[in-house]
């Protein structure tokens, strides 16, 4: 114990020049991830997560009560999430909650995923009420070339113009391929206030800030390790 706490020490002592926000994330993200299993359970049934095989990623529940909070506050009509899994129950869950909450609010969500077999689990997890507010689709991805740059594109997507987009998938297929072109693709038909949610992904946030013809925002939040990406003009 005693000797964790000084490589903790050190660790926090060796960075001078990083934010205080990086510096203490080691200590603080633990503390985050029990409080926001906390928040999230008392807002989604958590129980689908017995469901999931054991190779399947465990859930990071900042990220997932980060993903719920902002859904009931921004209240999408349409949302498009790229990488289905854990965040697919709990955005539905958002927006079932946003229609009951809003009479006549229309929330749903298309969840793409480039492997039939998560499709099929995640989709085997979604209780039969929040399958009012979603569908899995499973799209294989295609490897391109972007002005040289090595990329995926979805080969098949709903006909639908998002207000919001997570991004977390699709699966990486080599290490030099790290960039899903989706977004940049419907760029001229996203509307106003548009927002997407990228989940780490450096290489694919760092593509759309470099190729994005209009007018977006990027913020980074540190303690989500996301990217909130939002349309201005």
């Amino acid at each position: 114990m005693w000797n964790e706490i000084q490589r903790r020490l050190i660790s926090f002592c060796s960075h001078p020049r990083a934010t205080l926000a990086y510096r203490t994330k080691p200590f603080v993200v633990p503390h985050l991830q029990r409080w926001h299993h906390h928040r999230l359970s008392r807002e989604v049934a958590l129980d689908f997560l017995s469901k999931r095989p054991p190779n399947a990623i465990p859930p990071d529940f900042s990220d997932l009560w980060f993903l719920y909070r902002t859904v009931r506050l921004k209240r999408p009509r349409i949302v498009l999430e790229f990488g289905s899994g854990c965040s697919t129950v709990v955005i539905a869950q958002a927006l079932y909650d946003n229609n009951q909450r809003h009479p006549g609010q229309t929330g749903y969500l298309y969840s793409i995923d480039d492997q039939r077999y998560w499709a099929d689990v995640t989709t085997a997890t979604i209780s039969p009420s929040l399958r009012t507010v979603c569908e899995v689709w499973t799209s294989p991805t295609l490897a391109i070339e972007y002005k040289g740059i090595p990329c995926l594109r979805h080969s098949n997507l709903p006909d639908i113009v998002p207000d919001m987009i997570y991004l977390d998938g699709p699966t990486f297929t080599t290490p030099e391929r790290k960039i899903a072109i989706d977004i940049l693709d419907m760029e001229e038909k996203l509307r106003l206030g548009f927002f997407a949610i990228i989940d780490g992904r450096q290489e694919n946030t760092m593509f759309l800030r470099n190729h994005l013809r209009r007018h977006f925002t990027f913020r980074y939040r540190i303690w989500y390790n996301n990217t909130v990406v939002t349309l201005v003009c």
